[in-house]
This record gives C-alpha cells, sequence and structure tokens, in this order.
C-alpha cells in the first residue's frame, strides 16, 4: 500500500505499520522503507535546484542569435538567426531563419513539466516535441531562454561554446522607424508613436518608437515598474505599482480597471472604442485614451498594436482627429 500510494503518503503509511506493528523485523523494513523514499525526495529536490536557479535570459521579444557550439555534428544546424514565432507551453517559441531550402528548419522552445523533470526545460530541435531535439537546458523559471549553460548535444555535458545571445537587426528597427516617422511624425499627426506587441508572451512590450529629435521612446515608454500616487474612487490617494506593458496590453483587452492607460510615466483614460471601416483590411477597432491636452489613439492589428500621441502643447494643430486620421 505504501509503495503504491507514493510520497508523503507513502511515508506515513510506512510510519504507521512501524507503530503498530510489533515484530522487529516489521518495523526495520517500514524504517528501511522511509529512508529510501527520503534518499528519492532528496535526489529529486537535487534536481529541482538545478532548474528552479534563476538563468541570464535572453531579451523578451528579440530576434535571438545562436553561436558557437563544439559537436561538429549539430554547430551547423543550430547557428543563426532566429525569430519569434508563436508560443509552445506558456513560453515564446522561436523559429531558425533558413538561408536556403536545404538548410535544416530548427526551433528554440520550451517544455513543460507534463513529461517529467528531466524532459522539463529549454530544447533547440527539429521540430516541437522531444522526438529530435540537438541542445537542452534544464532552467524552468527562465521566461525566455539562457544564454548559456546549454548541454550539446542533450544528452551530454554542458558546452560552455554554445550561447544565445538578443539580437536586434538594425535595418529592420531603422526600417520600422522611418515609417512610423514619415507616415506619422513628418505628417505633424502625431508627436510621438510606436509599435508593440499585441498579443503572445510579450503581449504590451513596444517594439519601436518614433518622435522628433529621437525622442520617442522617452515619451511612450517606461521599461521598468514604477510607483504613482493614483485617486481612488471616493477621491482617496494610493500609491500603486506601475507596469506600463500590462497596462497597453489590459487597454486593448478591455481588461483595465476604470479604463486606465499609462504611457510615458503618464495616465490617461480610455474614452473611445469604435470600429472604423477601411478600404483594404476591413474594419480596424480604433481605441482613444486621454489626459490634459494630450492623447493616444491604438489601433490593434493582427499580432501587433500601432499606437500614436497627440500633444496640443507642443503643436496646436494636434488632436484626436488628426492623430486618428
Amino acid at each position: 500500500v505504501a509503495g503504491t500510494l507514493g510520497g508523503a503518503s507513502a511515508v506515513d503509511a510506512l510510519l504507521v505499520v512501524a507503530r503498530l506493528s510489533g515484530e522487529s523485523a516489521t518495523r526495520a523494513m517500514a524504517l528501511q522503507g522511509v529512508g529510501v523514499l527520503f534518499g528519492r525526495a532528496a535526489q529529486e529536490y537535487k534536481e529541482l535546484e538545478v532548474v528552479e536557479e534563476e538563468a541570464d535570459e535572453v531579451v523578451a521579444g528579440a530576434t535571438l542569435s545562436v553561436s558557437g557550439c563544439k559537436d561538429d555534428n549539430i554547430s551547423g544546424t543550430v547557428a543563426g538567426l532566429y525569430r519569434i514565432s508563436g508560443t509552445n507551453h506558456g513560453k515564446p517559441m522561436y523559429k531558425k531563419e533558413r538561408e536556403t531550402d536545404a538548410d535544416c528548419e530548427a526551433f528554440i522552445y520550451y517544455w513543460d513539466m507534463r513529461d517529467g523533470v528531466s524532459e522539463c526545460g529549454w530544447w533547440i530541435g527539429h521540430d516541437i516535441g522531444l522526438s529530435e531535439a540537438w541542445c537542452h537546458h534544464p532552467n524552468r523559471n527562465a521566461a525566455t531562454p539562457p544564454k548559456s549553460q546549454w548541454s550539446a548535444p542533450f544528452d551530454g555535458p554542458v558546452d560552455h561554446s554554445l550561447s544565445l545571445s538578443s539580437k536586434v537587426l538594425e535595418e529592420e528597427e531603422k526600417a520600422w522607424s522611418d515609417k512610423l516617422h514619415e507616415d506619422l511624425i513628418q505628417t505633424r499627426s502625431c508627436s510621438a508613436c510606436g509599435l508593440g506587441w499585441k498579443s503572445g508572451i510579450f503581449e504590451g512590450a513596444m517594439l519601436y518608437a518614433a518622435a522628433a529629435c529621437d525622442q520617442g521612446w522617452d515619451m511612450l515608454v517606461r521599461d521598468k515598474d514604477y510607483e504613482a500616487c493614483v485617486v481612488q474612487e471616493d477621491f482617496s490617494e494610493k500609491w500603486e505599482t506601475i507596469n506600463e506593458q500590462s497596462s497597453l496590453h489590459a487597454a486593448v483587452a478591455a481588461e483595465a480597471p476604470h479604463d486606465a492607460l499609462w504611457v510615458g510615466g503618464e495616465r490617461y483614460v480610455v474614452t473611445l472604442r469604435q470600429d472604423v471601416p477601411t478600404r483594404d483590411v476591413g474594419d480596424l477597432q480604433v481605441i482613444v485614451a486621454k489626459r490634459f491636452k494630450k492623447g493616444i489613439c491604438i489601433v490593434p492589428l493582427h499580432t501587433t498594436v500601432v499606437l500614436g500621441m497627440y500633444n496640443e502643447a507642443l503643436d496646436p494643430s494636434q488632436c484626436e482627429l488628426t492623430c486618428k486620421k
């Protein structure tokens, strides 16, 4: 019965046997069983220590570059650029950019505890699953792939030469910034604008920002949490911790408390949600949030969010209408 129950229940059962039995042999067997169980528990705990410790992670949402690897059989296969392509088991998944059709497909993905501790962690493999994997990292706390300490091959020792790094492609960033600047800043429709994630593990995170004098990031983004004094419904004041990534996601998903939106360290109130017909892509939702002489217009797309800010104090010609247009 104790062996069938397993875990803490087994320990309890064995102790009961030891107490009830007057025979020393039975008592010895029970205590020996307890020792075995505690030994297994200690081993499992030791394994969990490895997967619970903190890891140096890559930047959320960034393109990944995989390099190094002493194993000649897999080094050429895993090396290259990987772009985020969705999620797996609640964490981001990346797909390798193939330079030619002959290149092998490769993915970086997370696998949870459903198949046990030994299978949990981050993997680099030919497909999603454990059928053909090349590299493994046992950390299960990391929100994004760890930068180092990967085993390559997956059942071999740690390969210290194999590394992952966050690679923001300068050409891509410049192309998006130029596009936003050309369409929204140079036309004086907005004082600042940006592009962020709508869904997935990085929902609400800003990818690109543009404004005059390269001030877009400062005007739209606070990367770290901060404390702000917020007026409550009963007009009392309360200090709250603000996370702007979560705030943007909540506003887009219509989950924001009191329709609050925090952008660039300032609080806006969502005043409008409407569908606007377009010629090319059908109806688009437009969300408008305002504060004194300033406003934010948000247009959620399939996986991203376009955000524009108007500021009447900086440019009296700017308003909600010009920003929405």
